[in-house]
């Protein structure tokens, strides 16, 4: 929306720095995303009625851009729900594995050479794990859009 990188990034510090500002203002029953949004969209159109070099005129090109933001959003949220909902259905193994892998960042050499299992059976693990979990996500998501 943006031509010049170094407008973009002082926009992004501003709306940065607006959002904080105007956090007490935020209702939490709205999309936090969709509201940042906003403060973006005004930022950027204030910008570009001042700036020389305007490489989006448009407040209906932004307006747009806005909602298919949002939406995807929303969509991203269900899925981040559905995750955290089979996540909580595995069995603890399972979860621990995913949790030593991920958020420890272990590398599964180490796992292995700690747990005296072999390599490729972690990686089967692994496998099986994120297959249960795709295949949980995808039946959630599709039940919530049933109701």
């Amino acid at each position: 929306m943006v031509f010049n990188i170094a407008d973009v990034e002082d926009l992004l510090q501003e709306v940065g720095v607006t959002a904080w500002e105007k956090y007490d203002e935020y209702d939490s029953e709205r999309d936090f995303v969709s509201w940042t949004c906003g403060i973006a969209r005004n930022k950027v159109l204030s910008f570009n009625r001042l700036a020389s070099h305007r490489l989006v005129q448009s407040a209906e090109l932004l307006e747009r851009m806005e909602q298919e933001v949002g939406a995807n959003s929303r969509t991203l949220e269900r899925q981040h729900e559905a995750l955290r909902e089979c996540l909580a259905r595995l069995k603890e193994p399972d979860r621990r594995l995913l949790q030593i892998r991920y958020s420890e960042g272990v590398i599964l050499k180490q796992v292995a050479a700690e747990t005296g299992q072999s390599l490729q059976a972690l990686y089967k693990s692994l496998q099986r794990i994120h297959i249960r979990l795709f295949e949980c996500a995808t039946r959630r998501l599709a039940a919530w859009e049933e109701r």
